[in-house]
C-alpha cells in the first residue's frame, strides 16, 4: 500500500475535495493533524507545528488565518523546503490573487533542491501568473522526477492536464486527464482511501 509522504501531503485534500478544499473545516482540521503525525513521524517538526496550527485554523472556523499562520512558521523556519512548499501551496488554494506571493516563495529554491511536489507547487503557481510557457517547461521537469508508484501520481498527470489545456495542447490535455483518472480508480480499487 503506497504511504503518503509529508511532501504529498495535501493530495488527499486535492482529490478528495477539489476546488473548495477548506469547506468542511472540522475534516479538514482532522486532516491536517493527521499531516501532522506523517511530518512527526518523518522528522519534520517544524512542519508538523504548521499542520497543528492549520488545524487549529479549521477548527476556529477562519481559513484565510491559514496562509497567515505558515508564513509565519516559515518566517522562523525559512530553510524549511516542506514548509515554504506548503505555505506556497495553500495561498494557491485559497486565492488565485495570492499566486504572486506563492510564485516569489517558490523562487528561492534551486534546482538541485526541487522535488515533483515543490515544482507542482512552483508549475501551478506559474500558471495562475499568466506564465503559461514557464509552467509547461516546469512540469516536464516534474513528470522527469516521478515514480510509477508514487501515491501523488494521479495528481500530478490532472495539474498536466490543466497545464497542457492552457497551452492550447487540448488532446495532450485530455490524454493527461485521462491517465489521471484511470490511476486514481486504481487507486481506490486497491482499497485505498484518498481521504484518510
Amino acid at each position: 500500500e503506497p504511504t503518503l509522504r509529508p511532501a504529498d501531503w495535501l493530495v488527499p485534500l486535492v482529490l478528495a475535495a477539489p476546488p473548495s478544499v477548506f469547506a468542511d473545516q472540522d475534516q479538514c482540521a482532522l486532516h491536517f493533524f493527521r499531516f501532522a503525525d506523517l511530518a512527526h513521524e518523518a522528522g519534520d517538526d517544524s512542519l508538523a507545528e504548521g499542520f497543528v496550527d492549520t488545524a487549529a485554523a479549521c477548527y476556529g472556523r477562519n481559513r484565510f488565518a491559514i496562509p497567515e499562520r505558515y508564513l509565519e512558521a516559515l518566517h522562523a523556519h525559512p530553510d524549511n523546503l516542506a514548509l515554504r512548499n506548503a505555505a506556497a501551496w495553500t495561498l494557491l488554494l485559497c486565492s488565485k490573487e495570492h499566486a504572486p506571493v506563492a510564485l516569489a516563495l517558490m523562487a528561492p529554491i534551486s534546482l538541485a533542491e526541487h522535488t515533483p511536489a515543490t515544482l507542482d507547487t512552483l508549475a501551478i503557481a506559474q500558471l495562475r501568473c499568466g506564465q503559461k510557457v514557464e509552467a509547461l517547461q516546469t512540469y516536464l521537469r516534474v513528470l522527469d522526477g516521478l515514480t510509477e508508484d508514487d501515491p501523488a501520481l494521479c495528481a500530478y498527470y490532472d495539474h498536466f492536464g490543466d497545464i497542457l489545456y492552457a497551452n492550447g495542447q487540448c488532446r495532450e490535455a485530455l490524454t493527461a486527464w485521462l491517465r489521471s483518472a484511470l490511476l486514481f480508480k486504481a487507486y481506490c480499487d486497491a482499497g485505498n482511501d484518498p481521504t484518510p
